[in-house]
């Protein structure tokens, strides 16, 4: 495995990134695309080691920081806009490719960086998949923006904090969400020509921003040959949201690990190791 850090330029500024390639000609690339905030190497080094086990698979990556975070130069006062990093990450791309000579490539992303990664599923001719994991598919109805707004966002981060609060409030808060329309039309695009992986845990499959049946909707009103390419997996652990614990970073390193062997054929195309694999 060789690694190059790179510095890319992009509009005034550089992006900071790491291109990981394998011994041996690579037989794809991933893009590898953090939360916001997150370094490239992301919470207890997950796509550092992400990057070491798809190399293992002959797969080269890249991993990269927003401009303005960490050590990419700028300012982040529009990190947060999906549209400016989808830019920030075709950039990364097409320099990945062609510094590998790589021709195919797959996209993995948690969070806002899930938002991202379908983006790119959805826009660029030679991406052959994507990994979304725990992306935001939901946004706070009426009366949950109005309530926000008269208690504060104190109040908001101790609900988050207790679990007995978050069980109670949950009923509301499910019914009180409507699907993110900004993924309306990306989903529908990335799924009539790529399989598209969506990887929960089992307390964020209905929570919040990251109710998965909002985006089941969306999914729903497509045609049967796109709902047939999108794939939810579950795994039985919890805290996907951060990794917070050593069987999670496991369990989502090998459900990386699984959807790279099937989207660039490499023989490896065993069931993945999750709780559940459906449609």
């Amino acid at each position: 495995m060789r690694e190059f850090p790179l510095f890319i330029p992009w509009e005034d500024d550089h992006l900071a990134a790491i291109l990981t390639v394998p011994e041996g000609d690579p037989r794809g690339l991933v893009l590898l695309l953090t939360g916001l905030g997150a370094p490239r190497s992301h919470r207890f080094q997950m796509w550092a080691i992400a990057a070491a086990r798809l190399s293992d698979r002959g797969v080269a990556s890249v991993r990269w920081e927003y401009r303005g975070l960490h050590d990419s130069t700028g300012s982040m006062r529009e990190t947060s806009s999906v549209l400016l990093t989808l830019d920030q990450a075709a950039t990364i791309a097409t320099f990945a490719e062609q510094a590998t000579g790589i021709g195919q490539m797959g996209v993995v992303g948690n969070c806002h960086g899930a938002e991202v990664a379908l983006m790119m599923a959805a826009e660029r001719a030679e991406c052959v998949g994507a990994m979304c994991i725990l992306p935001e598919g939901a946004v706070r109805g009426r009366w949950g923006s109005i309530l926000r707004r008269m208690t504060g966002r104190k109040v908001s981060a101790l609900v988050r904090a207790r679990p007995i609060l978050r069980r109670l409030t949950r009923p509301i808060r499910r019914m009180d969400t409507r699907p993110k329309r900004t993924l309306d039309v990306p989903l529908a695009k990335a799924l009539g020509r790529n399989r598209i992986v969506f990887l929960y845990d089992q307390i964020h499959m209905r929570s919040g921003p990251t109710d998965f049946s909002k985006i089941r909707k969306l999914v729903d009103r497509l045609p049967q040959t796109s709902r047939d390419r999108c794939e939810l997996w579950v795994i039985s652990s919890w805290g996907l949201d951060r990794f917070g614990s050593v069987e999670t970073q496991e369990a989502a390193l090998d459900a990386v690990d699984t959807w790279a062997d099937q989207t660039f054929g490499l023989g490896r195309h065993h069931r993945p190791p999750l709780a559940v694999a459906a449609q």
